[in-house]
């Protein structure tokens, strides 16, 4: 050595890719779409495979029990809720339940906003009490896809 500092890079390197999926997506045609992809284009020394999946869920808004819940929540809070039809993430203790077309939902009311209050408690209450109420007057059999 003439004093200089070698600097050796290492030949591996490894990354990790989340892929979130849309309704009717699968995430094994994806991943082979991924692997054709990488041998299609020159990369037959990249080693690709899946660390964990779930099939992404979704509940009609039509479905009656969302409608229970956005009338619930309007009541509640005075004005209409905020929709989202899909989210990023995933909820892998959910998949058992979407196979056989129970609706899910998820009800947030903006705990992390830094006011969070009394009232705020109050609201999310009454939205859960209608909820429950209104759960009694509907169908179950109708909320089934």
């Amino acid at each position: 050595m003439d004093g200089r500092s070698e600097k050796l890079l290492s030949g591996l390197a490894k990354a990790q890719v989340d892929f979130y999926l849309l309704p009717d997506q699968d995430p094994q045609d994806n991943f082979g779409k991924l692997q054709r992809h990488l041998q299609q284009q020159g990369f037959s020394d990249v080693h690709a495979r899946i660390l964990s999946s779930t099939r992404p869920q979704s509940t009609p808004e039509s479905n009656p029990f969302i409608q229970l819940v956005i009338a619930s929540t309007e009541k509640a809070y005075a004005h209409k809720p905020l929709i989202l039809p899909t989210t990023v993430g995933s909820y892998t203790n959910l998949s058992a339940h979407m196979k056989d077309g129970t609706p899910t939902i998820f009800m947030a009311r903006n705990e992390h906003n830094g006011e969070d209050n009394g009232e705020t408690l109050a609201r999310s209450i009454k939205q859960i009490a209608l909820f429950i109420e209104g759960m009694a007057e509907i169908d179950a059999t109708d909320t089934v896809e």
